[in-house]
């Protein structure tokens, strides 16, 4: 199960949101299956419902950034499977409440779906209902109603600003991981697990302009073998004799490759000239360190 949360985990950004939305979704067909809505459900009622869902999904961001000690404490995968569960159980709420909106606008849960859909979502909170033809009392209708409406905004743009620190938290957390972690985290998954995934993270940054005439243009994971390649902006250029210590002491230090390549994997970097001539080529092992 840890290496099911951990490759969750190590997606990219884009992949991550589908699965979630996919989760989402699924748990809306679970509450259609388990929920038989009777009640109705008013246009600023449903708006708040949304909201406080809303807010919640986006709370569950912290629940991620306990990720480290959960891993070491041996409960990753049950952290990772409950909250992945808490989205199935955002699905099936979202459902509930759509379908009281639903059954407010036309007596059926027939457009329930709507709330899955970003945009066709503000035809369930806009539509007028048949709650709106009760007689309700003036100052509940023209001040108590635009109160609530108000403040489920402020509430909206609450959920914004929490999303922004669990980012920056992650971010923090991420700089500042022991080597230790790294090293169990690395040890959970296999070597081609590991080099993939550092090949994954890296690539999202390049090309990276290392000085003022390397830049490093590639980085590719083949089984055991990570291959990195640098292009150089001049085409007669001599690299030190020791380059390849120096490349060994920076590579097998233990936040960068040390424990990849204390496993058995093999770093290979190239370096081109503007023309494409090789101008020098290097292979690096646990030997090396």
């Amino acid at each position: 199960m840890e290496h099911l949360i951990l490759s969750y985990v190590f997606l990219d950004e884009a992949m991550i949101i589908i699965i979630n939305f996919a989760l989402i979704f699924i748990g809306g067909l679970i509450g259609a299956r388990i929920f038989k809505i009777k009640t109705q459900m008013r246009r600023i009622s449903y708006f708040w419902s949304y909201v406080l869902c809303y807010i919640a999904l986006t709370a569950l961001q912290f629940g991620w950034l306990l990720t480290s000690y959960a891993l070491e404490a041996g409960l990753l995968g049950i952290l990772g499977v409950t909250l992945l569960l808490i989205y199935v159980a955002f699905g099936a709420a979202l459902y509930y409440f759509s379908a009281a909106r639903s059954n407010d606008i036309d007596g059926t849960t027939s457009n329930a779906w709507m709330a899955f859909i970003p945009l066709v979502n503000l035809w369930l909170m806009f539509k007028r209902g048949e709650s709106y033809k009760v007689s309700r009392p003036t100052l509940s209708r023209f001040v108590l109603d635009p109160v609530l409406l108000i403040c489920g905004i402020f509430a909206l743009s609450l959920s914004s600003a929490l999303q922004i620190i669990s980012e920056d938290i992650a971010e923090k957390n991420a700089s500042s991981q022991r080597p230790e972690f790294t090293t169990a985290l690395k040890e959970k998954m296999t070597l081609q697990e590991s080099l993939a995934h550092e090949a994954a993270l890296s690539s999202r940054e390049l090309p990276l302009r290392i000085d003022n005439i390397t830049v490093f243009k590639s980085i590719e994971a083949d089984g055991h073998t990570v291959t990195m390649t640098y292009d150089i902006d001049r085409e007669n250029i001599e690299l030190r004799p020791d380059f390849k210590q120096m490349l060994a002491s920076e590579y097998c230090a233990p936040d960068m490759l040390e424990t990849d390549l204390q496993r058995g994997a093999i770093l290979k970097l190239i370096y081109t000239a503007p023309s494409g001539r090789t101008i020098a080529q290097y292979q690096i092992t646990q030997d090396d360190c």
